[in-house]
């Protein structure tokens, strides 16, 4: 019988925290690769992509959506104005510094919510850690 809470060598026992504590690593990974890259429209797609999966562990969910709506509305405002250095086309370093401060400003915000609900582990007693 498969053993469907293992990896896929059937080495290591996973439970659904391990599972979505991977999701998450995986994604940070990618904001951070994407980053680098300057590649704008994924950076942003890879936000609002670890924005969905930890969404669930925010405080004040109410206010945290609207600071994040507001910070989503500038980038889009942004991506209007400079189509083509928002899909990678133009490399104008001007708007290209407008668009790493205000995607730097929602993963950092993002990243402060995760903090709050404590998703990098703070407070709880992990067996074997």
């Amino acid at each position: 019988m498969a053993d469907y809470n293992s990896d896929s060598t059937g080495d290591i026992p996973y439970d659904l925290r391990q599972i979505y504590a991977m999701l998450v690593g995986k994604h940070m990974e990618d904001i951070t690769i994407l980053r680098k890259q300057h590649k704008f429209y994924d950076w942003y797609k890879s936000l609002e992509d670890l924005k969905t999966i930890t969404f669930h562990k925010f405080r004040k969910k109410d206010e945290a959506i609207k600071t994040y709506n507001q910070l989503v509305e500038r980038i889009n405002e942004l991506a209007k104005k400079n189509v083509s250095v928002w899909n990678g086309t133009n490399k104008n370093s001007n708007v290209s510094s407008e668009f790493d401060k205000v995607l730097r400003e929602l993963e950092e915000f993002l990243y402060q919510k995760m903090e709050e609900g404590k998703l990098f582990g703070e407070g709880y007693r992990i067996p074997g850690l």
